[in-house]
């Protein structure tokens, strides 16, 4: 995809095209990799069901910090894992590997805690890992994600994590190249298929 609304929609259209799930509360289910050539252009389209100015406080909170009266409740679990995650900034980790070796292949960040997530009770970090490695003096950044919500939070997710890489870029003053973000699995409950099924998806 081009952009984030055009990764969204083609998301959403292979989705509706995959067999459905035989689980009762899942329409549709796959495993899924999504490649974004420019992920600074385009955010945002208003068939996605969450306002503007909320996916504009996505695209900073986690690395500022601002807007925490519009961030749900599980998803500001992520800065907390990413700037705090027993002490440790790790994207401070991330700027500052690459500031010192562009190329080196560690600059990762990871989201789950197994202590916590593996508990039935407790609402479980999706995001797994993020890696990020400068290629031609450009930012190319790789999330994975153990499952997502496609219509009511991918766009969300998309623009959470490429505000972080806009982040780490200007921290590193330099632009960004490619994203890519993979998915475990990526869905559409049955509750949203008639939804889904009224988008006019390009």
């Amino acid at each position: 995809a081009n952009n984030a609304v055009n990764a969204y929609h083609q998301s959403l259209k292979k989705l509706k095209k995959t067999s459905n799930t035989t689980l009762a509360w899942l329409r549709k289910s796959c495993c899924c990799c999504i490649e974004i050539s420019d992920p600074t252009s385009d955010y945002y389209t208003d068939q996605f069901p969450m306002e503007k100015k909320k996916i504009e406080a996505y695209r900073t909170f986690f690395c500022h910090g601002d807007w925490y009266d519009l961030i749900e409740e599980e998803h500001a679990i992520y800065r907390e894992r990413l700037t705090n995650f027993n002490g440790e900034n790790q994207l401070e980790y991330i700027i500052q590997t690459l500031q010192k070796r562009p190329s080196k292949k560690r600059a990762i960040a990871i989201g789950i805690n197994p202590s916590l997530d593996c508990q039935l009770t407790w609402t479980s970090s999706c995001l797994v890992s993020i890696w990020c490695i400068v290629n031609n003096w450009h930012l190319e950044f790789h999330c994975h994600s153990r499952a997502w919500d496609a219509y009511k939070k991918l766009l969300m997710d998309l623009n959470l994590w490429i505000g972080i890489m806009n982040y780490i870029t200007q921290k590193l003053n330099i632009p960004a190249w490619t994203y890519i973000h993979f998915f475990d699995t990526l869905h559409i409950y049955r509750d949203d298929k008639g939804k889904v099924n009224a988008l006019s998806l390009h």
